[in-house]
């Protein structure tokens, strides 16, 4: 995709530094001219280079301006002539003649307009196309944050076992962080498979916290009474639930992966079969 959207770029920005310098020059001239005016020949002789130059400047960049909004369209979806002529409330004649023109003298790139009024540019991908691979690309950096997030908490719950070392939530949290290092493990490996977990990892990892804070602040608090020590139980008794919970993942997870790999295994062997690699009669007579 970088690739494609660098040579938009392109049309975009780098050929309206021409008409700039065009412009610029087209003012040094005239300014010159007035500076330097000594007789009306010469003066006029300047002037109308710098004028012609101005004027050039000024209609490249309307041109690309139009390129620039043809361009937009396209990537937000009016890939025929119908849809880009109702967005502008014009004709699509006037839109194919547009396209077509601003492809002959460099504007955009080639433009290829099919029977149904399908527009496509040279060195630009399909729209759909495109549109993956945006797609494809934000699903990995969505990916990427969720590692990330689901690293921190686990990072915390470690540490809260080194905080909590002399009560029983220490060994519940040392048991959650071995499973929890197992799926990101796995998860890292095959991250195709995030989505599965996704919903559990978001949910229970950040209420595994919650329950962490408050036993921490009923721990702080030095109060013994029997609410106090059964919120204590509670919390516990949760923990146990959530790590059930992970556990559950983790072996799913591993369960499809075995499951694939039958799978594999399964045509693989069929294809062999089909071959006669299988057979070894046939295969020393292939050979």
């Amino acid at each position: 995709m970088s690739h494609n959207v660098d040579k938009y770029k392109t049309y975009t920005q780098i050929n309206p530094i021409t008409s700039i310098l065009l412009i610029f020059f087209g003012f040094s001239l005239i300014t010159f001219s007035i500076l330097t005016y000594s007789d009306i020949i010469f003066f006029i002789l300047g002037c109308l280079p710098g004028i012609v130059f101005i004027v050039t400047g000024f209609l490249i960049v309307y041109r690309y301006t139009k390129a620039l909004n043809y361009y937009n369209l396209y990537f937000m979806g009016a890939t025929s002539l119908q849809k880009i002529s109702d967005t502008l409330f014009v004709s699509k004649q006037y839109v194919e003649k547009e396209l077509i023109y601003m492809s002959e003298i460099g504007v955009t790139s080639d433009v290829h307009i099919n029977d149904m009024g399908e527009i496509s540019f040279g060195d630009i991908q399909d729209t759909a196309t495109i549109q993956e691979v945006i797609t494809k690309e934000v699903e990995i950096q969505e990916d990427i944050n969720d590692f990330r997030e689901w690293r921190t908490h686990l990072q915390v719950i470690k540490d809260a076992e080194q905080e909590f070392k002399t009560e029983d939530l220490s060994y519940a949290l040392y048991r959650m962080g071995k499973v929890l290092e197992q799926i990101l493990l796995y998860l890292e490996s095959h991250p195709e498979k995030s989505m599965d977990v996704k919903k559990l990892m978001d949910f229970h990892l950040p209420s595994t916290l919650k329950l962490v804070d408050a036993y921490r602040e009923l721990h702080k608090s030095g109060i013994n009474t029997f609410s106090v020590n059964k919120t204590k139980e509670d919390v516990l008794s949760a923990c146990d639930k959530i790590i059930e919970a992970f556990q559950g993942v983790l072996k799913d997870l591993y369960e499809d992966t075995a499951i694939d790999v039958s799978a594999d295994i399964t045509v693989l062997k069929m294809m062999l079969a089909r071959e006669g690699f299988l057979d070894r009669d046939v295969f020393k007579s292939k050979k």
